[in-house]
């Protein structure tokens, strides 16, 4: 019951952090001309390489080791001082590398100070710590409280093309209060304990592990901004950022509500429960393509009112962007079980090193011939090949043991549903052509949804099934 409250619990909380970019994001698309939008977005992928090496997988690390011993709090206190320090030691590295980039940068000097608080403030990220005893809604409170009060400020201080090194300020010091307020909710217990070195190192190779594949993903997510600045326009780098911005969002519903699932899994894999794990993963694996299918179809349908709508006239390319990388969600969302529900918390990290670099290589080879040719279309279709070509090699990694957590006829009703409802959605779209853009475009969301729920139910689907039986029993 607890694992379901904290699924449940943190699948509404990134619904509501799906809610506050779309409040902000219409809005700086009209006050920022596309060249400053570009800018924003070149500063914020340069500094989340620096910021990735400060995290250096010991996030991920971190609610893994804190799940094992949650029940031991003296060997808790050990783990999270060791990981907390060498924490901050890379961060405070990290952070004096990224100053030094104004030498490399001079003309964004301003803005890489504005920005170096976002990389700060991972000195003080103890979320990993909540959420590997499974205490999330207190993570998510602090996170939402502060994410409205950062929405507030922008309205309030961001009011013209100027304003741009305000927004990073808003943005860094608010990352900065976020992390700093979970100290004052640490356990009781958790007194500092001496270090050695030789633990510190141990986490720090645990670390690498999963820092790997992180850096990884970020060549051919991160760089991709970076190859549009370089060999395409400011402008190439907007379009692109607000569709990956949209589409990433909408991914860290599932990806984010399904990490709820790992600290159990570790605990299961502890006490070799392994056909409960199996039992786990197939159930996660099958919502999350429930829910990413009818996305990815309805998006490519709405796409290009949606970036009228959203951004604002002159960001209508952005639209076409989407209707290529929405894709992406698929893979992404079976590798996220494979790799961080299944490899991760089963020890199995070098897997995803493996298959990340591998993308990754296919990533750079690829991405600047199709930006060269196709500015941010090209930088999409990289993309998507990117992300296909790593779910395929982890599927492939898991083997047999894939078999146990892939329900053929469920998904063939899951994908035939979403088809249906596509063709549905298409047909209505054509009859209400003249309606209002907005109309229009509400209308659609409203048919799609229903049309697939109702093919769902026809089609006997165990994913609504369950729930309506058990509301039926309840009754």
């Amino acid at each position: 019951m607890k694992l379901i409250i904290n699924y449940m619990s943190t699948l509404l909380y990134q619904v509501m952090v799906v809610i506050l970019p779309i409040i902000t994001l219409p809005y700086l698309s009209r006050v920022f001309l596309p060249q400053n939008m570009g800018i924003n977005s070149l500063m914020v992928s340069v500094s989340s390489y620096f910021l990735l090496f400060a995290v250096f997988g010991l996030a991920v690390h971190g609610q893994k080791e804190v799940a094992y011993c949650a029940n031991d709090e003296q060997h808790l206190a050990k783990v999270f001082w060791e990981i907390e320090i060498l924490s901050i030691l890379l961060t405070f590295v990290s952070c004096m590398a990224y100053v030094f980039t104004i030498f490399l940068m001079p003309k964004y000097t301003l803005y890489i100070l504005a920005t170096a608080p976002l990389i700060m403030a991972n000195a003080l990220d103890i979320s990993w710590l909540f959420i590997g005893l499974q205490k999330l809604p207190m993570v998510m409170t602090r996170n939402l409280i502060v994410k409205l009060a950062t929405v507030a400020t922008i309205f309030l201080f961001v009011k013209n093309n100027n304003d741009l090194l305000i927004l990073m300020l808003i943005n860094s010091i608010s990352a900065l209060i976020s992390n700093a307020s979970l100290w004052a909710f640490m356990p009781e217990g958790l007194h500092f304990v001496p270090l050695k070195i030789k633990n510190l190192k141990q986490h720090f190779v645990s670390g690498a592990f999963l820092f790997l594949p992180t850096v990884s993903i970020a060549i051919y997510t991160v760089l991709s901004r970076v190859i549009l600045g370089v060999f395409g326009s400011v402008k190439d780098v907007a379009y692109f950022d607000n569709s990956d911005k949209i589409i990433r969002t909408l991914l860290t519903i599932i990806t984010s509500a399904t990490l709820t699932i790992m600290p159990e899994i570790a605990k299961l894999s502890s006490n070799q429960k392994n056909d409960e794990i199996f039992s786990l993963l197939k159930k996660v694996l099958l919502l999350s393509i429930a829910f990413v299918v009818p996305v990815t179809v309805g998006t490519v349908i709405i796409s290009k009112q949606f970036a009228i709508i959203f951004f604002g006239l002159p960001y209508r390319i952005t639209g076409n962007v989407m209707q290529i990388e929405i894709w992406i969600m698929i893979p992404i969302a079976i590798a996220n079980v494979v790799a961080n529900q299944y490899f991760v918390p089963m020890n199995k990290s070098k897997y995803i090193t493996y298959a990340v670099l591998a993308g990754a290589t296919i990533n750079v080879l690829i991405s600047v011939p199709l930006v060269e040719s196709f500015g941010a279309i090209g930088s999409a279709v990289a993309i998507l090949i990117t992300e296909v070509s790593v779910a395929i090699i982890q599927v492939w990694q898991m083997g047999k043991s894939f078999k146990r957590i892939i329900e053929g006829k469920e998904i063939i009703k899951i994908f035939l549903a979403a088809t249906v409802m596509g063709i549905v959605s298409l047909i209505f779209k054509q009859i209400i052509n003249d309606l209002n853009i907005y109309f229009q475009f509400v209308l659609i969301i409203f048919v799609g949804i229903v049309s697939y729920i109702l093919m769902l139910i026809s089609l006997k689907s165990y994913v609504v099934l369950i729930p309506l039986t058990k509301i039926m029993r309840r009754q």
